[in-house]
């Protein structure tokens, strides 16, 4: 019967078998089973109808896996001394972009937790633990050394970020209402303490700069800072750019398409106080 192998396929053919037909009263019929079945070929049809209502999709539908593959991230969790899978570990995934986790599952007996999601930038928390954090996208793998190891937090382990305010006497300072308590920012919105930095911050000081984020700036805030922590200093324009053609495509990793997205000062200047870092040298 040449059956659809794919859901989007599979409307598109039971849609094409609604064709008209008129009883012995003259009355239109536009579906079935009420169309009268007058011949062997119509028969044949309905039995495709039924067939492809019912059934689920085809193991070979190579649309619908690439579809799924698309969507699809997979999270392997494992202790790395003995590289053994962690089974039936609670893990949460939490777009940067939804205000609460919304896709909670337990690793299978192969340490893996699969999610149907659109992928963007994110957290992945393993038995409440924040274990990741960055784009979400294909595999990533946890490797634990125990189950209480300390977290990997978005907001950086001690240390990681300069600690302590480097207000001076005369300067301009702002106060941005965050989560209920009061956070010390420059006169352009740059954190005087960067050990202050938490999500509510980004998103509050976007708030006030007029910018809604989206999983794309969530992705350039959460890069700036990780670069951060493992080189000590900012990251220049060459590095987002490199970085973020080799994880988008050319045209969304462009200078260009970053300072669009960052439309006062670019990702160096908005972008990283927004990341709650310091002003790059030269902007002074």
């Amino acid at each position: 019967l040449g059956r659809p192998d794919c859901t989007h396929h599979r409307a598109a053919h039971q849609s094409s078998l609604k064709r008209k037909s008129h009883s012995p009263l003259g009355a239109q019929t536009t579906s079935w089973p009420s169309r009268r079945l007058t011949s062997v070929k119509y028969l044949t049809e309905f039995i495709g109808y039924l067939w492809v209502s019912t059934e689920p999709c085809d193991v070979a539908c190579t649309g619908c896996r690439a579809q799924e593959e698309l969507n699809m991230v997979t999270v392997r969790v494992f202790l790395r001394v003995t590289g053994e899978p962690l089974k039936r570990a609670p893990v949460v995934v939490q777009r940067d972009t939804e205000d609460t986790p919304a896709h909670v599952t337990h690793t299978d007996r192969n340490g893996v937790a699969r999610f149907a999601i659109d992928g963007g930038s994110g957290k992945v928390l393993v038995s409440g633990i924040e274990r990741y954090h960055g784009h979400l996208a294909g595999e990533i793998p946890i490797g634990l050394w125990s189950m209480t190891q300390a977290a990997d937090s978005s907001e950086g382990a001690e240390g990681e970020f300069p600690d302590g305010s480097n207000a001076y006497p005369g300067m301009t300072t702002r106060s941005l209402q965050v989560d209920g308590r009061e956070v010390v920012t420059d006169g352009e919105g740059y954190l005087t303490n960067p050990a202050e930095w938490t999500e509510a911050f980004a998103r509050a000081q976007a708030a006030a700069e007029g910018l809604t984020l989206s999983s794309e700036h969530w992705e350039v805030i959460r890069y700036l800072r990780d670069h951060f922590a493992h080189h000590g200093t900012q990251a220049a324009v060459r590095d987002m750019i490199k970085h973020f053609r080799s994880a988008w495509d050319s045209e969304r990793g462009s200078n260009r398409y970053l300072h669009r997205l960052f439309p006062r000062g670019g990702p160096q200047k908005q972008g990283n106080r927004l990341a709650g870092l310091l002003r790059t040298k030269g902007e002074h």
